[in-house]
């Protein structure tokens, strides 16, 4: 389970995913729920199909099979971009609906097929590797340090999608008094994954304004002191992992290893592909909107795909009704090889029914993977993924040494993470963001507790104990 909150067709297209690209083993999904309260998601795999992923998983330790995937994956990655940059370059306001309808398919649909193999760097598919690297490092060392040595292995030591564009705003910066429409406009076009859950130009402009103004105002000297901090974390890293394949001489270990750094850096990278669509495809939903007569915030967060179409085609709007039920509760249930979508009481009887007690955790201790390990006492900050109004909330109010609490770790959050004592997630494996970061500035860090924002509230005080993989509210 993780939570987050994002647009209504996003969530459609994660279930649709499995459905449209069933060829792909590790696209592999057959009955998941995403209840979705207030706008913010909770998404509920099932056990059989963890336990059905864990098994595929399997097929991560033979060597042909990592290296087509990966390289698979890079080509689905190009071929996404010169995809999603097309959309720039489309005249939407010349099409007629019909064209305009199949245009918001064609977006969804690779939104489907990039997901596919980020769905395959998750936790269960790479468990089978974890454990062989684990069992194998046992051998020479005990437990404790063979998990320190595995959030050392498991690190990209090299620039990933998320450190280029911190060094290039740091650049930015330094070079200028002032962000410039035509040089923001270029730093969003490098990095449109910054603008996921944006759908005006507008709020754009006002993001990337408000993130040069965020790192001017840390001054040159601190600039010029991060920009050197990256390199030489890199640098370091690189030769503290060289030490350790010397060290050990041990060809699983440094196949496992180094295969598990490679997942985490195109992990970033293909993520930066599907969470780039929002600002590539802004005009398409901006010209929905504007010839429907429909608020461009409302579309994207309470429209399906066949509703688009239906609005386009047939001049069919959801009523105010409909519209507040989806805002109280909906629940989209992917089983029997269909999407299945309710809200409102309908949504909540299918969610009870089907979910039970998990709806309402209350246990005081959890626990999760040890991403990098340690211990730290803090005060809780609850962060909703794609939320932009508490992500700015947190991002104002949050304190050094508190403890971040999320359901994963988006792209661009590297300034908050910084900051953090600790790390506690809902989702994400060894290699996820929230673990890369977490190593980076020597945070503890737990993910995978399926509970941690639905079991803590804002200003808890929380025990963070990385080195046994538990969370406990104090």
């Amino acid at each position: 389970m993780w939570r987050s909150t994002n647009p209504l067709a996003m969530q459609e297209n994660n279930f649709q995913g499995p459905l449209s690209f069933p060829e792909l083993e590790w696209n592999y999904l057959t009955d998941a729920i995403k209840y979705i309260k207030d706008l913010e998601t909770s998404l509920y795999y099932s056990d059989e199909d963890l336990e059905q992923q864990r098994k595929l998983g399997k097929k991560f330790l033979d060597h042909e099979y990592t290296e087509s995937f990966v390289k698979e994956l890079l080509a689905e990655v190009k071929k996404n971009w010169k995809f999603f940059a097309s959309l720039r370059d489309q005249d939407f306001a010349a099409m007629d609906n019909k064209t305009l309808y199949s245009w918001i398919k064609k977006v969804d649909l690779a939104w489907q097929r990039i997901y596919t193999y980020h769905r395959g760097s998750q936790e269960a598919w790479l468990n089978a590797m974890y454990n062989e690297l684990l069992t194998a490092l046992k051998q020479h060392v005990d437990e404790d340090e063979a998990q320190s040595i595995i959030a050392t292995l498991s690190t990209p030591a090299e620039l990933d999608e998320m450190k280029k564009e911190e060094l290039d705003m740091i650049k930015l910066c330094l070079a200028n008094a002032e962000l410039s429409d035509e040089l923001g406009e270029q730093h969003n076009k490098n990095y449109p994954w910054l603008f996921v859950n944006h759908f005006t130009r507008e709020d754009i402009r006002a993001t990337i304004q408000k993130r040069f103004n965020e790192f001017k105002k840390k001054g040159d000297a601190w600039l010029s002191e991060r920009q050197a901090e990256i390199k030489n974390h890199l640098t370091q890293l690189k030769k503290d992992q060289e030490a350790i394949y010397e060290r050990f001489h041990d060809e699983k270990i440094e196949f496992y290893g180094t295969t598990l750094a490679t997942f985490a850096l195109n992990r970033i990278l293909e993520k930066t592909v599907w969470c780039g669509q929002d600002y590539c495809a802004v005009d398409l939903f901006v010209e929905v909107a504007r010839r429907s007569d429909v608020d461009v915030h409302t579309l994207t967060t309470y429209y399906r795909e066949v509703e688009m179409g239906e609005l386009l085609l047939d001049n069919k709007k959801l009523s105010v009704d409909e519209i507040e039920q989806r805002k109280r509760v909906q629940v989209l249930w992917l089983t029997d090889g269909e999407v299945r979508y309710y809200s409102g009481e309908e949504a909540e009887e299918v969610a009870k029914k089907q979910l039970g007690s998990l709806l309402t955790p209350e246990d005081a201790e959890f626990t999760g993977l040890i991403a990098n390990p340690g211990k730290a006492t803090g005060t809780a900050r609850i962060l909703l993924i794609n939320d932009l109004e508490n992500e700015a909330k947190v991002r104002k109010e949050f304190k050094k040494g508190d403890v971040l609490v999320l359901g994963m770790v988006q792209l661009g959050m590297t300034d908050i993470v910084s900051k953090a004592g600790a790390l506690v997630t809902d989702e994400s494996g060894i290699i996820s963001h929230a673990a890369v970061l977490a190593r980076e500035f020597g945070i503890p860090c737990i993910v995978g507790t399926g509970i941690g924002t639905r079991v803590l509230k804002d200003g808890d005080t929380v025990l963070v104990d990385a080195r046994k993989g538990k969370v406990k509210k104090l």
